[in-house]
């Protein structure tokens, strides 16, 4: 089925880890590294890590998580030192390995053939990053749609008396699977992971939900011209540097926002709550750009700060379908946070 330079695991080998954990992201615009990979890998849902060996050492990792709707590619990144090699030697590398990869995704592809069979083939990628955007390509992925990348910030955030942790998840589950069934990649499985966090009326009923999580990166540069010196500018700037911190970045991601009757006020209410009880002042939100929940409410929100500096980053969904052929039911993509960091 494959050559011998690549190796299936069911399990993060050390050798893997220690890859995983030396990805920097982003080429144009950020690069930052994950400070949670460890933890984040624990997590992974039904993963299949494909490594691209030479000489015994793992020089490619692609994690999939082997979902029933597609396989979406968790993790993929090089090791330091195939990205550092000489042009010639890079160059030559290349070729071997998008050959390999391409082989790679169309036998996953082929049904009946192969032991492993994958329904389809997905991935979020940043189309300001050039060298993703031409590997998608080249592989054959295509674009199914975008999703947005939303800030919410403030400098001084208040927690509402409303505001509590819900503890049982049977008490969500109907407005849940209700409000985000009929979205493709939704799966019950990974968003039983984490913690929800709601609003309650005067009658103790929820009003409001939505799961977050904490994440930690190391901001290495910022976007933009100056992004390499705004980044150790930016601990000495009052108020923007509660937003941001380089060196050990915290924010909350969330996802599995639900608002009764899509209430703007009730969003804010409850990502602002968000915030004061875990003492942050960030928070990151990714939808779909059809999504029916945000795209009502998104003129109706006052994001914050952030959201006037650095705007809505784009992201494409790109997958790689058996027939070659994009799915055209037009559903909106459910982004779980989990998968996004």
């Amino acid at each position: 089925m494959h050559s011998k330079l690549i190796k299936f695991h069911k399990e993060a080998t050390p050798e893997i880890l220690e890859l995983l954990d030396s990805l920097e992201y982003g080429t144009n615009g950020a690069i930052y590294r994950h400070l949670d990979t460890r933890e984040r890998v624990a997590g992974v849902d039904n993963p299949l890590y494909v490594t691209l060996e030479r000489d015994s050492k793992v020089i490619a990792n692609l994690t999939f998580c082997c979902r029933e709707q597609g396989w979406y590619i968790r993790f993929f990144g090089f090791s330091q030192k195939f990205r550092a090699s000489d042009k010639t030697r890079r160059a030559t590398s290349n070729s071997i390995l998008r050959k390999e990869l391409k082989q790679l995704f169309d036998d996953l592809l082929d049904e009946g053939r192969n032991e492993l069979s994958a329904p389809l083939l997905y991935a979020y990628i940043d189309p300001q990053n050039e060298r993703s955007r031409l590997i998608s390509g080249d592989f054959g992925f295509k674009p199914m749609s975008r999703l947005i990348t939303q800030t919410f910030s403030r400098i001084f955030p208040k927690k509402s008396v409303r505001f509590c942790q819900i503890n049982d998840h049977s008490e969500i589950k109907e407005q849940l699977i209700g409000s985000y069934s009929s979205y493709r990649f939704f799966q019950d499985q990974t968003i039983r992971k984490g913690q929800f966090f709601g609003i309650r009326d005067r009658r103790g009923e929820l009003i409001a939900f939505a799961r977050a999580m904490e994440v930690n990166w190391t901001i290495i540069q910022l976007p933009g011209k100056i992004g390499k010196p705004l980044s150790r500018i930016i601990p000495y700037i009052p108020f923007i540097n509660r937003l941001l911190r380089p060196k050990k970045h915290t924010f909350l991601a969330a996802d599995a926002v639900w608002l009764i009757h899509n209430d703007p006020a009730l969003l804010e209410e409850l990502f602002s709550s968000l915030l004061a009880e875990k003492k942050l002042n960030l928070l990151i939100w990714w939808t779909d750009e059809r999504d029916p929940v945000s795209k009502p409410i998104r003129k109706k929100v006052r994001w914050g700060l952030l959201d006037k500096i650095v705007g809505r980053t784009p992201v494409d969904v790109m997958i790689k379908s058996r027939d070659g052929t994009l799915l055209s039911d037009n559903k909106p993509v459910f982004v779980s946070a989990y998968d996004m960091v």
